[in-house]
C-alpha cells in the first residue's frame, strides 16, 4: 500500500517548487538534453521497480495484474515517445530570456496572435537527486 504522510507530501511539493523556482530553479534552467537525461534516468529506475509499481497500480486503478502491467508499460512507452518528440522539435522558435528557455510555436488556425510555449511536462525530485547529478 502506498502511503505518504502529510509531512512527506508537503516536502514533495516544496521540493518541486524549489526545483522550478518560478522558472529560475535548477530544473527550469537545465538544457533540454539535461532534462531528457534526467527523465531517461527516471524511466530506468521506474522500470527496475516495475513489479512494485504494478502492485500499487492494481489498487489505485482497481484493475487486475495484467491490466495494471499494461498501464505501466503504456506510460513508459509514452514517456519514451515524448522524449523522442522533444528531440525532434524544430528549435527555430527557441527563445532564451534570463536563462529561461522555451520553444514558442504558433498554431496556424489559432484565432489570436498569441504564442504558446512548449515544455517537457515532467517534474523530477531534484532535492533527492543522485549525488553525481549537476543541479546548475
Amino acid at each position: 500500500q502506498a502511503v505518504m504522510t502529510a509531512k512527506e507530501s508537503v516536502e514533495a511539493v516544496e521540493c518541486a517548487a524549489k526545483a522550478w523556482a518560478r522558472g529560475r530553479g535548477p530544473w527550469a534552467t537545465k538544457t533540454v538534453e539535461e532534462r531528457i537525461a534526467a527523465v531517461e534516468s527516471l524511466v530506468v529506475k521506474l522500470k527496475a521497480i516495475r513489479t512494485e509499481i504494478v502492485s500499487v497500480l492494481q489498487w489505485e486503478i482497481c484493475e487486475n495484474d495484467a491490466d495494471a502491467a499494461k498501464e505501466f508499460d503504456r506510460t513508459m512507452d509514452f514517456v519514451v515517445s515524448l522524449i523522442q518528440e522533444v528531440r525532434n522539435l524544430d528549435s527555430s522558435g527557441m527563445v532564451c530570456e534570463d536563462g529561461v528557455h522555451a520553444i514558442v510555436k504558433r498554431f496556424p488556425d489559432w484565432r489570436h496572435d498569441e504564442p504558446w510555449a512548449v515544455e517537457l511536462p515532467i517534474q523530477r525530485d531534484l532535492c533527492h537527486a543522485d549525488p553525481g547529478t549537476s543541479h546548475g
